[in-house]
Formats: C-alpha cells, sequence, structure tokens
C-alpha cells in the first residue's frame, strides 16, 4: 500500500486542531492502524500466498488503500457520516483477509488474552492463571457458569443463586432458566437489609448460596431512579464474611461495560479477602462481557463473548471442563468469529479501551449540568428529581456512575398504559431519525438496539423511555445532539403541561408527536416559537398550515397566541395567519366538484401505497377526503373510493392487510351515519375482497403474515410423513417468504421502519435470494457424478469440507443452494412462529424471549455455514480439474451452474451491508433485545 497516505491516516491518530479534532477520527484510525500493521506479524501475506489466493490479497490491499485514502479525505473535510462509511469498508477487508489466512487455533484466543489482559497477572505470585474463552455471546459466557457449576456438583440439587438487584435483564433470563435454582436479590441502595434476607431464607434450609451474578455498572434499568458506581466488591466481601457461601462458590460479573484493563477488577482480585478465598480454592471468579460492545470498536463484524475464569485448578477443575464444554449445549465458535476476535485483540488492545474510554467521555459531558466550560451538559432543570418532576417534556435521569455510556431519558407525560402509547413513542422515535437528516443537520445517529458504537444511536426501552447512547463524535455534535432533545422539549410545550384544564395530556402530546413525525421540518420552526426568537413569516405560515393539515388545530390555533403574545411576528402577519387557519380547519364545500374530489381520492390511493404509513396520517388523509365530500352525494363518494381501491390490486399481503387494518380502525373511530365512516367501510370491503381474492389463487391462509406463517408450519408437520407432504410445505414456506419480501411493499420493507437491522436484513435478502442457482438439477447425470467422485478422492484434503464420497458430494451439488433459500425461509418463519404465541405467564414470556434470541443467533449460524458451503461447492464446480473429468455433453451444465454460483455468492458478499453482515446484524440486535422483536407482534 501506498505510505504517503498510510502516513497521513496514522497521523490522524494524533493530536489535532479545528476539524480534525474529533474522538472518533483518532481513535478509530489508531485502531485500523495498529490492525494494518499487525498483518507482518501473523504471515498474512506469507500464508495467503500459500493458499493460492495472491492475486485476491492485491485486490484487497487495493482496496483498503482506497478506503485509506478515503478516510484521509473525509477526516479532513471534518465529515463523520462520510468518514464511518470508509472505515466500515476497511474494517470489512480486515475481517476478510484475516478469516482467509487463519493464523489462529482455538487456544490462541486464551494465550493472546494472557498477554494484553493487564490484570491476567494480579493473582501469579498466588499461583492463580486465568484462563480465557471465547464465547458465541455474553449470555452465552454466563450460561456456560450455570453449566460449569451443574458439571461440578453432579447435577445434583437447585442451585442457590445471588443476583444484584437492577442486572441487566437477559442474565436473568438466562438465570431463570436454570431450572429449580432459588434465587436471592442483593441490593446496592440497600444491601445490609438484603444480606438479613437472604441469611433468613437460606437459614431455613440451611444450604448456602453456590452463585453470585453482579455487574460493575448498570445497562438502563426499569426500576433505577437514578444511576451510581456498584461496590461489587463490597457486596462479594459481605456474602463471604456473613458466611452466605458454600465451599466452592462462584462469582460471574459482566464487565461489559467496564474497561477491560480498568481498576475494578484489579481491586476486586487484589483485595486481600478475595485473593485469599481464591488461593484456599474456596472462590472462583469468572467476568464475562459482549464482545459486541466495546471489543470491536464498533464496527460491529463479529459476533461473541468474552470470559476470564480465576479460579484453583484442584478446586474448581470439574467446573472449567463445564465451563468449555463442546457438547450439543456447548460453544461451537465460527472461524470467522475465532480469526477477527482474537487479532482485534492481539494487535489494539489498548487502543480498544481508548475506544471506551471516549465514548464515556462523551457520556459523562452530556450527564454532567451546563456551564461555561461543557456547554454539551443538560440544563439542571433538566435532570429527573423529586422537585423537577414534569417541568419538561424530556428528563434525563441522574447518573453518577463513571462508566456510563447512556443517557436515560424519559417523559413523564406519555403515559405507558395509554392505548396510543406505542404510536406516540413510534412518531417520536421517527421524528429524532427524521431530525438528524434535515438540511444542514448531517448527524451521525442510528436507530440501533445497542450500544458500543462509534456513533450515536437511540433506542425505545420498555415502552416508558428512550436510551441515548454517544459515540465518539466531536464536541460540536454533542451540542447538536442536546440542542435536539431541547428543541424537541420546547416544541412539545405547545401543549401546555401540565395541562390546567385536566385534560388528557398523553393524547396530547400523542397527536402532536404524529403531527411533528408526518412534517418533521416543523420541529425547528416549533422549537424557535418555544424560545421567543425571532421567526420568518413563510416558514411559521408552513408550520401552522402543518399542524392544520395534521389535525392538530387546536395546537395550530395555540402557536398563534404564542405569536399574539411575543409579538415574534407583525400584527399583518398574524392576521393573515388566523384567516389561513380558519380555511384549513373549517374548509368550504362551496366549489366543490367531483373533479377536485377525484384528485383527493388519487393522493389518498398514492398514499395508501407508501410502506411508511402511520395511523395518523392514514386518518388525516382520509378526513381531508371525506370533508369534501360531504359536498357529494354518498354514491359519487363510493364510486371515486372504488377508483382508489382498483389502484391496490399489486399490493403484497402484508401491505394490504396494514390498509385494511387502518380503514377499519378509522371506521369504528367515526360516529354512525357519518359518511367517513361509510366511506371507510367501503373502501375496506374493497380491500378485504382483494385480500380474499389473492388467497384463493395462490392457496395461502389469510390472517396476519405470522399467522400465515404458523399456518405453514402447522401443515408441514403434519405432512412431514411424506415426502410430496414436506415439498408441498416448503413450497408454501418460500411462497410466502418471496411475498413477505417481495417489492418494496412487502412485510419486510414495513417492518423497514421500525427495524433497522431487520430493513438491513430485507434489502440483503433480495437480491441474494434472486441470485440463487436453479439449475443444479442439471448435475446429477452419471457422467457428472463419476467426476464428483474422482475430483473428491483426488482434492479432499485441498478443499476444506469435500467429503471423498460420491453421495456426501452429490448431495452437496443438489441441495446446498437451495437448501440455502431454505434455512433462510425456515428460520425466519419459525421466529415469527414463536413470536406470534400468546405466553400464558412471565415465566412463559421469558422462554419466549430467550427461544427468539436464540433462534436468531442460530439462523446467523446456519446461513454463514451455508454460505461456507457455497463457497466450496463453487470452489469444486469451477476448478480446471473438475472441469477436465466432466462429460463433454454435460459440461454447459456444468458451467452454468458455475456462473450461478459466482453470482449467487457476489450478492451474498458484496458491499458493506451484503447478505451475511445483515444476517448477523439482525441477530445480534434480536439476540440482545428479543423485547424489541417481540413487540411487533
Amino acid at each position: 500500500m501506498g505510505t504517503g497516505f498510510m502516513t497521513e491516516f496514522s497521523a490522524l491518530s494524533q493530536p489535532q486542531e479545528d476539524r480534525l479534532d474529533v474522538p472518533m477520527f483518532k481513535t478509530l484510525s489508531a485502531v485500523t492502524t495498529k490492525m494494518l500493521q499487525g498483518f507482518e506479524g501473523i504471515g498474512l501475506f506469507d500464508r495467503m500466498e500459500e493458499k493460492g489466493l495472491g492475486d485476491l490479497l492485491t485486490y484487497q490491499l487495493n482496496h483498503i488503500q482506497a478506503g485509506v485514502q478515503s478516510a484521509v479525505g473525509f477526516a479532513k473535510g471534518g465529515d463523520q457520516n462520510a468518514f464511518l462509511g470508509a472505515m466500515n469498508l476497511i474494517q470489512a477487508d480486515i475481517a476478510n483477509l484475516v478469516a482467509l489466512a487463519e493464523p489462529f487455533g482455538q487456544e490462541d484466543f486464551n494465550t493472546v488474552m494472557k498477554g494484553v489482559a493487564g490484570y491476567s497477572k494480579v493473582l501469579e505470585t498466588r499461583g492463580i492463571e486465568p484462563e480465557f474463552m471465547l464465547k458465541n455471546s455474553g449470555m452465552r459466557g454466563l450460561s456456560s457458569v450455570i453449566s460449569g457449576l451443574e458439571n461440578m456438583r453432579g447435577r445434583e440439587g437447585p442451585l442457590q443463586i445471588a443476583v444484584l438487584e437492577n442486572s441487566y435483564y437477559e442474565s436473568q433470563i438466562n438465570l431463570g432458566h436454570a431450572k429449580g435454582n432459588t434465587t436471592h436479590t442483593v441490593s446496592d441502595t440497600n444491601h445490609g437489609q438484603s444480606i438479613i434476607g437472604i441469611g433468613e431464607a437460606l437459614g431455613e434450609s440451611g444450604a448456602k448460596l453456590d452463585l453470585f451474578v453482579a455487574e460493575f455498572h448498570h445497562n438502563i434499568g426499569m426500576g433505577v431512579s437514578e444511576y451510581a458506581d456498584l461496590n461489587v466488591l463490597g457486596q462479594v466481601k459481605s456474602l463471604i464474611q456473613n458466611d452466605l457461601v458454600s465451599d466452592r462458590f462462584t462469582v460471574a460479573i459482566d464487565n461489559t461495560i467496564s474497561d477491560p484493563d480498568g481498576t475494578e477488577i484489579r481491586e476486586l482480585l487484589s483485595d486481600p479477602v478475595v485473593a485469599k478465598a481464591i488461593e484456599d480454592g474456596k472462590l472462583n471468579v469468572v467476568f464475562y462481557r459482549s464482545a459486541q460492545k466495546f471489543d470491536m470498536a464498533g464496527f460491529d463484524n463479529y459476533n461473541g463473548g468474552i470470559t476470564a475464569s480465576f479460579n484453583k485448578s484442584e478446586a474448581f477443575g470439574d467446573f472449567m471442563n463445564g465451563m468449555r464444554s463442546t457438547g450439543d449445549e456447548g460453544d461451537k465458535i465460527s472461524s470467522f468469529n475465532l480469526q477477527g476476535l482474537t487479532y482485534l485483540q492481539s494487535t489494539a488492545r489498548s487502543e480498544l479501551s481508548a475506544y471506551r474510554n471516549g465514548i464515556v467521555a462523551n457520556t459523562r459531558m452530556m450527564l454532567d449540568p451546563q456551564s461555561e466550560t461543557n456547554r454539551p451538559g443538560f440544563a439542571t432543570d433538566s435532570f429527573l428529581r423529586p422537585d423537577t418532576v414534569g417541568q419538561r417534556f424530556f428528563q434525563v435521569t441522574p447518573n453518577s456512575d463513571r462508566g456510563a455510556v447512556f443517557v436515560d431519558l424519559r417523559s413523564a407525560f406519555i403515559d405507558p398504559d395509554n392505548p396510543k402509547a406505542e404510536d406516540g413513542y413510534s412518531s417520536l422515535f421517527n421524528l429524532i431519525n427524521k431530525y438528524v437528516v434535515l438540511p444542514g443537520k448531517d448527524m451521525p445517529l442510528q436507530g440501533r438496539a445497542s450500544f458500543g458504537f462509534a456513533h450515536a444511536n437511540i433506542s425505545t426501552i420498555g415502552g416508558d423511555r428512550f436510551r441515548f447512547n454517544p459515540g465518539l463524535e466531536s464536541k460540536e455534535t454533542m451540542i447538536a445532539y442536546r440542542e435536539m432533545f431541547d428543541t424537541i422539549n420546547d416544541a412539545m410545550s405547545l401543549a401546555d403541561y401540565p395541562d390546567p384544564a385536566g385534560g388528557d395530556i398523553s393524547a396530547t402530546a400523542i397527536k402532536l408527536l404524529s403531527a411533528l413525525d408526518f412534517n418533521p421540518a416543523l420541529l425547528d420552526i416549533l422549537g424557535k416559537a418555544g424560545r421567543g426568537e425571532a421567526l420568518d413569516f413563510n416558514e411559521t405560515r408552513a408550520a401552522v398550515a402543518g399542524l392544520a393539515q395534521s389535525g392538530v388545530h387546536d395546537l395550530a390555533n395555540r402557536l398563534l397566541q404564542r405569536f399574539d403574545g411575543q409579538n415574534q411576528l407583525l400584527n399583518h402577519e398574524q392576521i393573515q395567519l388566523r384567516e389561513e387557519l380558519g380555511r384549513t380547519v373549517k374548509p368550504s364545500p362551496s366549489g366543490v366538484t367531483r373533479a377536485t374530489f377525484n384528485d383527493h381520492a388519487i393522493g389518498l390511493r398514492d398514499a395508501l401505497m407508501k410502506p411508511d404509513l402511520g395511523k395518523f396520517e392514514a386518518r388525516a388523509l382520509l378526513s381531508t377526503l371525506t370533508g369534501q365530500a360531504m359536498a357529494l352525494d354518498l354514491d359519487a363518494a363510493r364510486e371515486i373510493m372504488a377508483r382508489v381501491a382498483n389502484g391496490l390490486e399489486n399490493l403484497s399481503h402484508g401491505t394490504l392487510e396494514k390498509i385494511g387494518g387502518h380503514l377499519e380502525e378509522l371506521a369504528k373511530s367515526f360516529p354512525d351515519g357519518d359518511v367517513r365512516k361509510q366511506v371507510a367501510n367501503n373502501l375496506g370491503e374493497r380491500v378485504n375482497s382483494l385480500i380474499e381474492a389473492r388467497a384463493s389463487t395462490t392457496g395461502l391462509p389469510t390472517g396476519t403474515p405470522a399467522t400465515r406463517m404458523e399456518g405453514h408450519f402447522t401443515a408441514l408437520m403434519i405432512d412431514t410423513g411424506s415426502e410430496g407432504g414436506v415439498t408441498h410445505g416448503f413450497g408454501l414456506l418460500q411462497t410466502e417468504m418471496n411475498q413477505m419480501i417481495g417489492g418494496e411493499t412487502g412485510v419486510l420493507a414495513e417492518i423497514d421502519r421500525k427495524d433497522t437491522s431487520f430493513g438491513r436484513l430485507a434489502a440483503a435478502m433480495r437480491p441474494a435470494l434472486s441470485a440463487i442457482g436453479t439449475n443444479q438439477a442439471a448435475l446429477a447425470s452419471p457422467g457428472v457424478a463419476t467426476a464428483l467422485d474422482r475430483f473428491a478422492r483426488d482434492h479432499h484434503g485441498e478443499i476444506l469440507g469435500l467429503s471423498p464420497n460420491s453421495g456426501a458430494t452429490l448431495s452437496l451439488v443438489n441441495f446446498l443452494p437451495q437448501g440455502f433459500v431454505r434455512n433462510m425461509q425456515f428460520g425466519l418463519a419459525e421466529m415469527f412462529r414463536t413470536a406470534t404465541k400468546p405466553p400464558r405467564d412471565e415465566q412463559d414470556a421469558q422462554s419466549q424471549r430467550t427461544t427468539i434470541a436464540n433462534q436468531a443467533i442460530e439462523l446467523q449460524q446456519k446461513t454463514v455455514s451455508a454460505a461456507s458451503n457455497l463457497k466450496i461447492l463453487a470452489t469444486v464446480v469451477m476448478h480446471p480439474d473438475f472441469l477436465d473429468l466432466v462429460p463433454s455433453e454435460d459440461r454447459p451444465a456444468v458451467e452454468q451452474f458455475g456462473a450461478s454460483l459466482a453470482t449467487t455468492l457476489s450478492e451474498i458478499t458484496r458491499g458493506p451491508d451484503n447478505l451475511l453482515v445483515a444476517v448477523t446484524g439482525f441477530a445480534q440486535d434480536v439476540s440482545q433485545n428479543p423485547e424489541a422483536f417481540l413487540a411487533r407482534f
């Protein structure tokens, strides 16, 4: 690679001035530079040449050089979004090269971690050497602790488990599935009383605690009113000193949010009480964390979790054997994840710590109140305390935790029990994501259901709060984020909280949020109005008209009243606005003709076809249309609404059903005799007839997409006794999945606006599935089978995974491309089936969340495995030695199949949002937050 660009690139990691002084530029360039410099140390170039991949190596290095050049240019221009895009491409290239070179074995991860983790030497003088393991996830790390305990005890009797209050919900789910075990809660805020309670509970049975599960820093919690540092060391010592623990006691600590080389781990391990207990073989300490958060510098390429176990091997040998289990319930770490995560730790460990610490620093800036020296901070009255409740729409949960990586934002004005609360939060979420891309904003914010990314992200949590996670943005961008929340707060003040008339505050807030979501450009105008700033007349007129057209006429009037009181507009401008508002709110029926009404009907039809149509928008459109229709006779309205329906024939089942649901709800909301109710019912009947007609021609059952999937599964399970039944069942699944992903109005496209990871998956699936080859059956001739048999015997050592057996090889050829499709369809359909089964109770709901998370990971593993096998198959089919063995009459079919495979592989692996990346991102998001996935069903 060119040294000039590399010199400029590595220089970004040094202290800069002006626009280059951005944590994102400095930290990510430092991580990536170390990884590029590490190629020589792992012998990457020689390994690629030995594998005959020299040309690919050259291509990838050229691609990396182009990415480095782009990244330097974007950094110099201060473009954080574009810089992130370039860095993601570079990291993808690095991941591919390391995966192909395969420099590491299973034990290398343990060796590397012992060398780079500073705390691994804390107990060295006491003869305690830790063992590091790579798991499939952080939660799998905790599950392996349970497996280790069960193995050590011979699976006899239940475990006694203590859990730190408000610990990460997935930890509690994992513990809840350890059947028959008893759990106790340790409070950090009322520790002494909880210790007494545990002692009393254990005293009745004479049992002792086997396991204590804690975390150094809380993630966002539903029951947390103020976040602070957690005294895990004090809790562990208290349990030991109060004689509440067994003679072989285990402490499992989630250190996902901690600095991997921070002081917390060292202080705990070096404490005299803890160190002696470990040395005496009475205590086993396991640290576990999710590598998806801070061990990948936010590039999100890998899936995994890291554990570190400190114990005396003579006492806890059986425990460690249980943790290492590789059976059906054990870990089967993919080579891709092993290579990548080991390489990251071996080359950039200190830079990864700096990456995390930069995010913590930005978070602390936002959580410290504003001052002359800390402008990104929230205002003092923004923090939610007993004396400030309800003073603002957005309020921040106080957080003094030195390791905090999130801001917990709440609003007292959307009651989570309000039936429309979900719509309000959905509108708020949409509004924020639309606001950041308005002209002049361009803020690197994404809606990710996780944290630890180089860009900020935001997600709804539990139905009554937002989690905002700062990234490594510049201080100016952090100020822009805070100003965004202030602007929303000022705009929402139009609702006059608290309502002096005692009205439904939640309904008012939800209505205004819907209007803002419908037209996010209003937000800046309303923010200025709330702050009393000078207003542009034309912009203000658009704001008032937008509010009125969105059906929030009372708030539009309130905005005008604000202008009157604050003299923000001239008198003649105020009069003109009120006149315009009056015309918008109460349109005169005079002059309405069938032609003008027909124009509105066409507009409604076009709007109904939009994949992101919301319920409020549908109501506003129908209200506008029927307001005009009141000047006409009902027959004319029905006739024109039928024309609207005639434009819907080509829509997918999912979109038709969504439109039908909107219309059904709208019809119920209007009083009997209202022309709007009759028009909505008329159009709804037409939509339902289209759904029924589609069902009769395709053989698909009616109902929601998820219900139809469940019907296919039932049929498939019943028909498994015959090959034809299985084929029929899979045929229905394939037809349905094609409809679900087909076109811009498919179900996955609908979910796109709600779930970024699902949207990426939908976008990646369409080209990939369409490229799957269909000519493999032509390869089943006896001549090709013989060629495969001979080639397998001669080359199975060279072509990894190719079995020297004609039957196995032929199965590979005949099944893999189709099997790849089925793995994707079957895996997604299985998740839909689980998601739509109502849980019987909370325990069943927890089981459902865990099942969904496991199914997502299984979908990823199957997809990656199938893609790997496709690569093997492509290598075979296009190998010159194999083609030489194929009879001449069969060679055209073989070459055609090879070309089809090449296209397939290109679609699966091309670009930063390729299918494998999309599946991995989707699986990670669902596994880390199954509740968000389930909430849609």
